[in-house]
Formats: structure tokens, sequence, C-alpha cells
């Protein structure tokens, strides 16, 4: 095993259908006693049950991402009492959410991020469950998000804040199996100094955390490009109004040439593959270069040559590529696992 998977951290993952399995369900809900108690309809011939998750561990807490059928879930004094988790819970949600937290109604939008102490009550209601799921163990969290005034807190998609936060999530959620244990970690910890700037809450962040921020307004600022990739009223205000960053985060995410050189990047890219493309009909540089934005064929192909190291006359026709078949997931629920392992770095960073 090379150094580098060392350094990897471990995951888990199950996909769990009552089509295959006809206990999924009292399975599913036995797996989640410790965190919450879970009240579902039973599968019948019209609705089948299904539990589909990926969960990373890293040092200071685990990274989820989840599906399943809609459900009302309790944090009740007795689940709390026989947990003895003790963690802040970050959630994405994609679907709906209705619910209490201590006394207080909460009531989410879907791409909306909520706030849970674990070691308090609370009590949701989803149509659906589409969700990535942070839980940071309560060492490893700053004072003002264990104080009981974030718990039920919500940040809202219309938010710059909340949605360079959801994008977070989002862009951690895809990575974390591949990240190293340190740059989980990291993302985790940056996902917190999110949350605290839409909070009030700055603090001057590591550059470890600095990246993992700049990974995600990468992420969502080329989204926003290649969505608009070859309209040409896209602006670069444009660019950085749509990652709910500020200006000057956006150019330090992308570091030398900036925004404007990953937009040239992006569309020489897509021009290349439509040289590439085999659908019956040749194009010329020169219609390729104007229909990508490029002022003309020469300047077009000074560029090409510049980032592919041949001119676009050249290219070359691809070979066609095998597709790889799909992994499954394990057949067995292990939120308990999940569970003790927080337990155990909980006890550890107490010590």
């Amino acid at each position: 095993m090379s150094s580098q998977d060392v350094r990897r951290p471990a995951s888990l993952a199950w996909d769990v259908s009552s089509a295959t399995c006809p206990d999924a369900f009292d399975r599913y809900h036995q797996s989640m006693a410790d965190l919450y108690d879970v009240t579902a309809e039973p599968a019948d011939n019209d609705r089948v049950f299904i539990s589909r998750t990926t969960v990373t561990l890293f040092a200071n807490g685990t990274v989820g991402r989840g599906f399943s059928v809609g459900q009302t879930m309790r944090r009740t004094p007795a689940a709390i009492r026989r947990a003895g988790l003790d963690v802040i819970n970050i959630a994405l949600n994609f679907s709906p959410l209705v619910g209490d937290c201590g006394g207080t109604d909460v009531r989410t939008e879907p791409g909306a991020v909520q706030f849970r102490d674990m070691a308090r009550e609370s009590a949701s209601h989803l149509d659906s469950v589409d969700l990535i799921n942070v839980m940071v163990l309560r060492e490893a969290a700053p004072a003002w998000m264990c104080d009981g005034a974030m718990h039920g807190a919500v940040m809202r998609p219309d938010t710059a804040a909340g949605r360079l936060l959801a994008g977070h999530l989002v862009v951690l959620a895809r990575t974390a199996p591949e990240l190293s244990r340190e740059q989980g970690a990291a993302a985790i910890e940056a996902a917190i100094l999110i949350a605290g700037s839409g909070a009030g809450r700055l603090i001057d962040p590591t550059a470890d955390q600095s990246e993992a921020v700049y990974r995600t307004v990468r992420h969502r600022a080329t989204k926003i490009i290649e969505r608009r990739l070859l309209d040409p009223t896209l602006t670069i205000q444009a660019i950085v109004d749509g990652t709910g960053a500020s200006r000057t985060t956006v150019f330090r995410a992308f570091g030398p040439g900036g925004v404007r050189a990953h937009v040239q990047n992006l569309r020489l890219d897509r021009a290349r593959a439509m040289l590439r493309r085999q659908d019956g009909r040749r194009r010329t540089v020169s219609e390729v270069a104007f229909s990508h934005g490029f002022a003309s064929a020469a300047h077009f192909s000074r560029l090409f040559r510049a980032r592919f190291g041949h001119p676009p006359t050249e290219i070359a026709m691809p070979e066609p590529e095998g597709i790889a078949a799909n992994e499954s997931g394990s057949s067995e629920m292990r939120h308990g696992v999940v569970v003790d392992w927080l337990r155990d770095r909980a006890a550890r960073l107490a010590a």
C-alpha cells in the first residue's frame, strides 16, 4: 500500500432496498437508533423503502450523503441518553423540512443549510431524504456553534453565505473519499468558517482552510461559466455574484491568470471537443473559433497551440472508450459504526 493510500480516510457505503430485503425498514430503524427515533410508512406494493448512504470519516467529524424515503426523525431525551453522541450537525437538505428544535418551529426550503446540536431535542419531517450531512465533534467546533444559539439555525439559499456554504458542502460530499485526512479535516473546518461568516463570527483561516474554500469557489464559478460559456454577455462580475464569495476571494481562488484565463481555457477545451466530434460533419477551424468567442482563426490557433501543443488542424479523432461498470454499495446499513467512531474520536479529543 502506498503512503498516499495510508493517508486516505475510511469510508462506508450501503444501498439497501425493500425490493430485495423485505425487512429493510426494520433494519434501518435499528441502525438509526443512536441518531434518531425514525417513523416512516412501511413499504407496500406501490412504494419501496430505500436507504442509500456514503459516509467518510475524518479526525474532526464525518461527511455523509444520504437518500431515503419520506420520514419523521426525532431526537428524544431517551435517544440522547442512549447514544452519548455529542456532535454539531450541519445538514444541507434538497427537500423541504418541517420540524422543531428545542421548542422553536423550523421550516426550511430546498437548498437551505440547518444546524443542530445533537445533545438537544429536535424533530423533523422530510417528504424525502436527500441530504448532505456533516457531523462535527463538539471538541472540534468553535464555542459559538455549541452555546445553543445555533440549534435550529438556518442559512437560506437566497443569501450569499448560504449559497457559498451549500456549494462548499456539495463539493465536500462529492470529493470526500478522494481527499487526504488532512484535506478533509481542513474542508470541514472551512465549512465552519463559511458558516461563521454568515453568523458574523469571523476568524483568520489557515492555509489549508483557505484552499478548501477556494476549491469550492472554483467549483461554483466553473459551473456558472459552463452554463454560459458561449454567452457573449457573461461578465466577471456575474461569475463573482453567482459564487456568493467576494471578488477578492474569487480572484485568489483562480490564482495566476485569474477568471478570464479559466474562461478562455474552458472555451478552448470545448472547441477542441467540437473539432474531435464524430457526427458526420467536418467543421472548419474558423467556424469553431468564431462560435466559441474568439476574434479570429489566427488568434484561436495561437491559443490552441499554447494549450494543447499542436495546431487545431492536427486534431486526432478519439478511440472508442469502454464503459466501466458501476459499483454497488454494501447491503449492510452501518449508522452504528459511524456513531461508534464519533464517540471514540470525541473521547480521544477530550483526553
